[in-house]
């Protein structure tokens, strides 16, 4: 039960990444109508938001230098976990 009710209401999606200008122009495009059910998900996405481009502009103040000199050899290889609806295809 608590589990649905934090889905409905605060997530997926408090936890994307996305920047505060990200946020504003999305919401932009879509003439900033937000449904009643889903108004404490877009409160929620905008707090996050304004934390992600916070943690953003210190990071690129802290580590802009460092980031630039820094050389990646071939191969790069990415691994992550995979993400709640994202379809995964393996090859057996």
């Amino acid at each position: 039960m608590a589990d649905n009710f934090f889905m409905r209401w605060f997530g997926p999606g408090f936890a994307n990444g996305m920047s505060l200008g990200l946020w504003l122009k999305l919401l932009s495009q879509n003439r900033f109508r937000i449904g009643l059910p889903y108004l404490g998900r877009a409160v929620t996405i905008k707090f996050a938001a304004t934390l992600n481009s916070v943690g953003g502009l210190a990071e690129h103040l802290l580590y802009r230098r460092a980031i630039e000199r820094a050389t990646v050899h071939p191969p790069l290889f990415v691994l992550e976990p995979p993400a709640a609806g994202r379809l995964i295809c393996t090859h057996s």
